[in-house]
């Protein structure tokens, strides 16, 4: 797809463009440009290709960790049902009151452990406190479960993050080398209207910009 710009408005389209006119510089002697050259426009695109894979790659691995997160987020949510079974044979008409203690906030007229993921992890602390004060330890989803989430969770939420992470900083590096060539292009362009007044559009074609307008 090519904007109104004429510029190639996905990334790979745009890398291939950017393929093309590196090639096409390399091969043509003559054109220069007082504050880069062809072999430095080179380095730039074979770098914003690299980059623009290793950003795909990387975010390749997103889905599966959400989908990580999201099934240990049932299991506590399922686990958090039996735990309420046990504070309700421990502390029957006042098992509310106890809650709080396990981590649990008070949504929409009833008890639920947070859904927000870091708010979720801190919690796992209180409720593994909780479970060994109230005598559950030895429960099912008792302290072995809740210390195994724990770790469990921990390793989910730094996937996620580290790959958050690394995408974001892919994604600004590779919006300032697209911006870095758009205006390569321009001043590409420029000196071509400039040897060719007459038969620019065609030198464009030729140099692999499929538009006139940039």
């Amino acid at each position: 797809m090519v904007s109104k710009s004429g510029i190639p408005t996905k990334d790979m389209d745009f890398l291939e463009t950017a393929k093309k006119v590196k090639d096409t510089w390399l091969a043509t002697l003559g054109f220069t440009l007082i504050w880069t050259n062809s072999t430095d426009f080179e380095t730039l695109v074979n770098d914003y290709g690299t980059n623009l894979l290793s950003r795909k790659s990387i975010g390749g691995a997103r889905p599966s960790q959400t989908k990580t997160l999201k099934n240990l987020d049932k299991s506590i949510d399922d686990a958090v049902k039996k735990v309420k079974i046990y504070i309700t044979s421990k502390f029957e008409e006042n098992a509310e009151s106890e809650y709080s203690r396990y981590g649990l906030v008070h949504k929409r007229q009833h008890y639920e452990f947070p859904k927000d993921h870091q708010t979720r992890f801190n919690a796992l602390d209180m409720m593994i406190a909780a479970i060994a004060t109230d005598g559950f330890g030895a429960k099912p989803f008792g302290t072995a479960f809740w210390t195994a989430m724990k770790t469990d969770y921990k390793a989910a939420l730094k996937a996620a993050s580290d790959t958050d992470g690394s995408v974001s900083g892919k994604v600004a590096t590779k919006t300032q080398q697209k911006a870095e060539i758009k205006k390569v292009f321009k001043a590409l362009r420029s000196l071509i209207d400039a040897n060719y007044p007459t038969t620019y559009k065609s030198i464009y074609r030729v140099w692999g910009w499929q538009k006139e307008d940039y």
